[in-house]
């Protein structure tokens, strides 16, 4: 077990961020399909990851519609809907090796960002790498 992550008695919680990722190419759009944690879980944890894709929060959104399908709309003709941002939780089991823990992206950009937390205050985590599955769909032109 990992002893807690405290600063004078208080515990803080983990966090890291990566710059944005092109994958060596920044003008073509790519398809992310998946993402991968590979880590060595060290307790209980459960690691948080959100996501930007061309410096936008990826985010799950609806729209309202009614009965017939049709596009609900406010008296401005303004679509009614909402986006909240995708959060990503993984909750590997303990083990005393290296595993891989996936989760779905399922956007399409040029550039992608993860922002990584350990969503419970005081405990450790051991990322060794962020792996992206994606497929390149071609350069965007200006």
């Amino acid at each position: 077990m990992v002893p807690p992550k405290t600063d004078d008695t208080v515990s803080y919680q983990g966090r890291f961020s990566t710059p944005e990722l092109t994958f060596d190419n920044p003008r073509e759009q790519k398809r992310y399909d998946r993402g991968w944690l590979v880590m060595r879980p060290q307790d209980a944890e459960k690691v948080v990851v959100t996501l930007e894709v061309d410096g936008l929060a990826v985010v799950g959104s609806f729209i309202l519609v009614d009965k017939t399908g049709d596009e609900v709309v406010d008296k401005d003709g303004n679509r009614i809907g909402t986006g909240i941002e995708e959060i990503f939780a993984v909750s590997p089991t303990f083990a005393a090796r290296v595993v891989n823990e996936s989760y779905p992206v399922g956007v399409v950009g040029t550039r992608i960002r993860a922002h990584v937390r350990d969503d419970v205050s005081g405990q450790g985590f051991f990322i060794s790498q962020l792996l992206y599955d994606f497929l390149p769909l071609g350069s965007v032109w200006a």
